[in-house]
């Protein structure tokens, strides 16, 4: 009924749907939602039975096995027991939606899977959408893109032009020329555009029941939207309960087997990497290594509540430990390294945690043989986490790195230490000359104001 008629307070109709936003750039290899069916020919028990023209039989498909596990398993559990007895939840035929977000070329691919239907359906980049089911004029779902409006005051959600899919125009459309002159049943032309009618509970029963299961690899949010909630609301999800009501039944144990990553030339070009990984929750140990053909040029070695970087002689040059074990906590790691031929610049970001800035400069860095065999350059991933977004690699550009990453600095140059200056500090400068040079030099000066042929001046104050 809210459907159809306003409430109190209530300026324009509204409908019934899901909304779903998935992090930028981040797979999701999983996000099941399982729900009572109300047109299945089964559930004689629960007071849903559809006349026969609407009955219809789920797909023995992917989707259909995992929600009838899932209702096992949840009618299993001895607090549930109340749930599944007769004329409850638990006690009918659970149909689903599952989605899943994949990488393709330069491209992030989203496929909606059901349980009335052996069809898929797939759109490209698209992270926020709404799935409508039904409204006043009628009660067919339908797929609606979203955008965030953001203004200095507020931030809105668009919905957008309407996802056209034509074979469930047809489907659709079929069924309706042919439904009065009997012998065509709904089950033979299912899809999404009939997912609402499976979905919604009928008048009499006023409660629906959505039972949420989301993967380890999968940074999806869902919202159930009603046609009482103003078009001007904007989905929240309160971080300390966000993970509250999901159903996890599922030790996460993540593991990356030797897997290779190529970085192509690095001599001639420098190289920004990125990329995210998810640790396990029961991980002991992983490791990341960059290699130059067949030697190592750098390690990261990740130890339970430690990270460690070694060198192409297994030699540690750097170590911080977190007092926590990080492979045990399902954390979600930022890597960015920016590679060249002098050195290699890691910084590494766990949420709540000090961030790690660590640049590595081998041996005679300055004769520019970091990388000899740029070519056939990669990294090598292994142990109990993995990449949950692709591994992007392009062009260094200074102009659109951050801070953190440094910068190089062109001659000549001049600097204020601040007030951080104590005794035994130790200042470290690494200078690559120009191949024509013939001097330099690096002066130290307090209470001195100089003026050099180039136009600085500088004074440093005690």
């Amino acid at each position: 009924m809210d459907q159809c008629m306003l409430r109190p307070g209530q300026k324009a109709l509204g409908s019934y749907g899901l909304i779903f936003q998935s992090q930028p750039g981040i797979f999701c290899e999983e996000l099941l939602i399982c729900y009572p069916s109300q047109l299945s020919g089964n559930n004689t028990l629960n007071g849903t039975l559809s006349s026969i023209p609407y009955r219809i039989k789920a797909k023995r498909n992917e989707v259909t096995k995992k929600c009838e596990e899932k209702r096992i398993k949840f009618c299993n559990q001895p607090n549930n027991k109340d749930k599944c007895s007769v004329g409850q939840p638990g006690s009918s035929t659970w149909h689903g939606i599952m989605i899943k977000i994949d990488y393709y070329g330069n491209d992030f691919i989203t496929t909606i899977y059901l349980s009335i239907t052996y069809k898929n359906y797939t759109f490209i980049n698209m992270p926020l959408f709404y799935i409508e089911f039904g409204r006043k004029g009628d009660i067919f779902t339908k797929i609606f893109p979203m955008a965030v409006i953001e203004s200095k005051t507020k931030t809105k959600y668009i919905k957008q032009k309407e996802a056209i899919i034509p074979i469930e125009e047809l489907l659709k459309n079929e069924f309706l020329s042919n439904a009065d002159k009997g012998g065509y049943y709904l089950n033979k032309y299912t899809g999404l555009w009939s997912l609402g009618m499976d979905l919604l509970p009928l008048t009499a029963q006023r409660s629906l029941h959505l039972f949420f299961y989301r993967g380890c690899i999968c940074e999806v949010d869902v919202w159930f939207r009603k046609p009482t909630t103003p078009s001007t609301a904007i989905p929240t999800i309160n971080n300390n309960i966000k993970d509250k009501n999901l159903l996890r039944d599922k030790i996460c144990k993540l593991f990356t087997n030797n897997t290779m990553y190529p970085l192509g030339n690095i001599t001639e070009k420098e190289k920004l990497v990125e990329f995210k990984l998810k640790t396990s929750n029961v991980g002991e140990s992983g490791i990341i290594e960059l290699f130059d053909n067949e030697t190592v040029v750098l390690k990261i070695n990740f130890n339970k509540s430690a990270i460690e970087f070694l060198d192409s002689g297994n030699y540690s040059r750097y170590s911080r430990d977190f007092q926590q074990n990080l492979l045990q906590i399902g954390a979600t790691i930022n890597v960015t390294m920016r590679l060249n031929k002098y050195s290699v610049y890691t910084s590494i970001e766990i949420k709540d945690f000090p961030i790690i800035n660590y640049k590595f400069f081998p041996k005679f860095w300055w004769h520019g043989r970091l990388f000899e065999i740029s070519n056939n350059s990669y990294l090598l991933i292994h142990g109990d986490f993995v990449i949950i977004t692709p591994v992007n690699v392009r062009g260094f550009n200074e102009y659109t790195l951050t801070d953190k990453m440094g910068q190089i600095i062109q001659m000549p140059h001049s600097f204020k230490f601040g007030e951080f200056i104590r005794n035994n500090t130790l200042f470290r400068y690494r200078c690559l000359l120009n191949d024509n040079a013939e001097w330099f030099y690096i002066r130290l000066r307090q209470n001195i104001l100089e003026e050099n042929k180039y136009g600085i001046k500088y004074f440093i104050e005690n």
